[in-house]
């Protein structure tokens, strides 16, 4: 004779223990990260230079 599995409910197959840690070390971690981008962007040094970085028809250097 085979005997039927003993078949459990959810709340009796995990102890009847539902902790929700990860979801807090992620909202955390989330809030954590975008406060980091936020700061790193507002210290970010500014731009000093003005217009164009090369001339438009570099010249090559004029002979002495």
């Amino acid at each position: 004779m085979v005997e039927q599995p003993e078949k459990l409910t959810t709340n009796e197959a995990r102890g009847g223990v539902g902790l929700n840690v990860v979801r807090y070390v992620l909202i955390i971690s989330v809030i954590l990260a975008v406060a980091a981008m936020v700061i790193t962007y507002l210290n970010a040094p500014s731009p000093t230079q003005q217009g164009a970085t090369t001339s438009p028809d570099p010249q090559p250097p004029a002979a002495s």
